[in-house]
């Protein structure tokens, strides 16, 4: 499982730095992805292009995304776009670890991470 966090407004001035961060989580070997946005409270729409491109790629690649701690004002959005039906929301990072492994043998799991 890999996490990454963006806590800021997406905008012109930082769209190429969420750009990169977006796509270190793609770089990442694991299949089960988390974008952690609290304290983001506005995107412009360049970067819900990059949040939805990512989404594809990853599931072009059998892995998956999920957005965890959404602010009201971007699930707003999110629910305007309709990202619901390509992306799950969750909670918090202990929801998308239950989502991720509630299939999984837990004493691999157990093994793997100490």
């Amino acid at each position: 499982m890999r996490k990454i966090q963006w806590s800021q407004d997406v905008s012109l001035n930082n769209l190429n730095e969420f750009k990169d961060k977006i796509n270190e989580l793609l770089a990442s070997p694991s299949r089960q992805l988390i974008l952690d946005l609290k304290g983001t409270k506005y995107a412009n729409s360049r970067a819900f292009g990059i949040i939805a491109y990512a989404i594809v790629e990853a599931k072009k690649k059998d892995r998956e995304i999920v957005i965890i701690r959404v602010e009201k004002t971007m699930q707003k959005l999110f629910d305007i776009l309709r990202f619901q039906t390509i992306v799950t929301f969750l909670k918090d990072e202990k929801e998308a670890f239950d989502y991720f492994f509630k299939y999984e043998d837990m004493s691999v799991l157990t093994e793997t991470i100490n």
